[in-house]
């Protein structure tokens, strides 16, 4: 898909590609400021010297990226999205703090999944998405600083869930003149709630086709998932085990994007996709729900003091240090759990391949 530079007639091949790429550079940017394996050492030194080192890159790729952005853009999608107001202590939390540290450069905050339909459990990430307003890239110094204040808001998620593998979601207010739906889908926003008490109660997404990100990530996220079954330790901790679990839970809604090119709320694909699969077929992802259930695990104060902590090493510590697996859970994951786990994979993947003919 060409696209045509709003200010010369030079057209760039692929500004979906490009556009991925700042959107990638920049989550992990505002989630820690670590672009490169030095930036690790740097942020043990001083928290600050990767947003420091790395502002320049990020500013100069949203500068080049936003000239392929289409000046007229498709028509839009209008969501509205009401402010929380449900009883979460950390998601209250997030609204004080957000609203006390970063009002006015954020053109919205929203959390989404099962925080943002109250029905979160145990197992729950803290899913949310925060939008930048433009201005914030025309100051260096101004992305620092609200990098680096999103980045300490990261502790309120992981303390409300010391094994959750991501942080923020991020994208930036020109960027919905040029939404991919394959990112996170228009269809979970609908479900989410402003974490900003005083926010739009509309937000318009201008959505590109974005049909094969949707078949690439499903494609990728299988991959991963086949990897880590095949790999000759199972998960050893919880942490392991959530990463595995969460990536197997995400397949479904994934596949049915990839076979229609078109955004699918999570909570809804589980009952969508069963429809392409036998009972016995499907009967592992079940499980694996109702492990999603009945979710607990044990966390010593040290250890959640790691856990809890938005360093830069965070996820190595988790790997590497994670809670011991409950026995009830642990009882269940033996070598036919993994084994109907590997094949539902592989089930997906053919019956794509078998749609796509």
């Amino acid at each position: 898909m060409k696209h045509q530079d709003r200010t010369s007639n030079v057209a760039y091949p692929n500004a979906a590609e490009l556009q991925n790429r700042f959107l990638s550079l920049l989550a992990r940017y505002v989630n820690g400021g670590v672009l490169r394996r030095r930036d690790i050492f740097l942020s043990m030194c001083a928290s600050t010297l990767p947003y420091l080192n790395n502002a320049d890159t990020v500013l100069n790729l949203y500068r080049q990226h936003l000239k392929y952005i289409p000046a007229t853009p498709a028509n839009g999608i209008p969501v509205d999205i009401d402010p929380y107001s449900g009883a979460n202590p950390y998601v209250q939390r997030m609204m004080e703090y957000l609203a006390g540290r970063l009002a006015g450069e954020l053109y919205g905050a929203y959390v989404h999944g099962s925080l943002g339909t109250q029905e979160e459990v145990n197992y729950s990430d803290f899913d949310a998405l925060v939008i930048l307003r433009n201005e914030v890239f025309e100051s260096r110094k101004r992305l620092i600083r609200v990098a680096t204040a999103l980045r300490e808001a990261t502790r309120i998620m992981f303390e409300f869930d010391p094994l959750q593998h991501h942080g923020w979601f991020v994208t930036t207010q020109a960027d919905l003149s040029f939404y991919s739906d394959a990112w996170l889908p228009v269809e979970a926003l609908r479900r989410a709630k402003s974490l900003l008490p005083e926010a739009r109660s509309e937000i318009v997404f201008c959505v590109r086709d974005s049909a094969s990100e949707a078949r690439d990530a499903f494609a990728r996220t299988a991959r991963s998932v086949a990897a880590k079954l095949t790999e000759h330790r199972p998960p050893s901790n919880a942490y392991e085990l959530k990463s595995l679990l969460s990536e197997f839970l995400l397949l479904p809604a994934l596949y049915l994007q990839a076979l229609e090119g078109r955004g699918v709320f999570k909570g809804d694909s589980f009952d969508m996709a069963r429809q392409h699969f036998t009972n016995e077929e499907w009967r592992i992802m079940d499980e694996v729900s109702d492990i999603r259930r009945h979710w607990s695990y044990e966390l010593s104060g040290v250890r959640r003091r790691a856990l809890c902590a938005p360093h830069a090493l965070r996820k190595y510590v988790a790997r590497h240090g994670g809670p011991r697996l409950p026995a009830p859970i642990a009882r269940r994951l033996d070598r036919r759990f993994y084994r109907d786990m590997a094949a539902l994979v592989e089930r997906m993947r053919g019956r794509f391949i078998e749609a796509r003919r």
